[in-house]
């Protein structure tokens, strides 16, 4: 949502542009125990000025993203590979039953800007 990526083929990673105001990326239907995966790793190249993303989950008992379900966390925009660890188990509002994701790669996007998403795990590669 507000991003376009490069397309096929793909080659290693989700090259998302963030040009655009609120670039989201939103998640296929998934489910899992909040307490079963108490964090996910982000693998990422960051070709940004900006140096904050945010995480936003939903769970079973509402259909939408509710604007306080979220962690906000730092990255560095060098334009290097790094893998971020992401504490969801550290907000109070993560528990029950989660059914989706929404990656927020920069709040607000600027021309020529672009992210390069290589994953998104509950597994630390």
């Amino acid at each position: 949502m507000n991003t376009l990526d490069a397309g096929f083929p793909i080659r290693g990673s989700i090259r998302l542009d963030v040009s655009a105001n609120d670039p989201q990326m939103i998640s296929p239907p998934v489910f899992w125990k909040a307490r079963d995966v108490p964090k996910l790793y982000l693998r990422a190249a960051y070709h940004t000025r900006t140096s904050v993303a945010q995480l936003f989950w939903k769970t079973d008992d509402n259909p939408q993203f509710p604007p306080k379900n979220f962690i906000q966390f730092s990255v560095k925009p060098d334009g290097q590979i790094h893998t971020n660890e992401i504490d969801l188990s550290s907000s109070d509002r993560y528990r029950g039953d989660i059914v989706g994701l929404r990656f927020d790669p920069v709040l607000s996007g600027r021309e020529g800007e672009y992210v390069e998403v290589i994953s998104i795990s509950w597994k630390r590669e």
